[in-house]
């Protein structure tokens, strides 16, 4: 099955290591789905630049695993450019893959051989259940302490 990898550009700098990579078969319908999630990182870069589906490059087209094989050289890590996950773990939107659960399951056993991102993505689900059992002041009150804390 075919699929591309995208560039969106940051405005102010066109080199692939800035913006956003993504994979997906469909373009038009992929960059509707990122304009119109208001919880995809995306929109919100979206709105602040002004960006168009014009601002989409296609930097490469093949087979939808060579695909995510080429996303994952261009996003090893999380928080790279514009992307909040590494590259290669096949997002939410894309289908098509016929074990879709067995291929994000491998991606993220890859990913948390990393020490230090396992240890990371702890962190982060620990500070989400807190913010969902006890709100978001309650939590910024205790990373105020833990930083407090390191900090002693």
């Amino acid at each position: 099955m075919t699929g591309y990898v995208y560039h969106i550009r940051d405005p102010k700098c066109s080199d692939l290591d800035h913006g956003y990579i993504g994979v997906t078969k469909h373009l038009n319908k992929r960059w509707k789905a990122h304009q119109g999630d208001p919880h995809c990182t995306m929109h919100h870069w979206i709105r602040i630049h002004n960006l168009k589906l014009e601002d989409v490059d296609i930097i490469f087209k093949g087979d939808i695993e060579e695909c995510y094989q080429m996303e994952k050289k261009l996003r090893p890590k999380q928080k790279m450019g514009w992307n909040v996950a590494s590259g290669g773990g096949c997002g939410p939107y894309i289908s098509g893959i016929e074990d879709l659960s067995a291929h994000r399951s491998k991606a993220q056993s890859e990913r948390m051989k990393d020490e230090a991102l396992k240890k990371k993505q702890g962190e982060t689900t620990t500070r989400v259940k807190i913010r969902k059992s006890y709100g978001r002041a309650v939590l910024q009150n205790i990373c105020k302490i833990l930083l407090r804390e390191q900090n002693a």
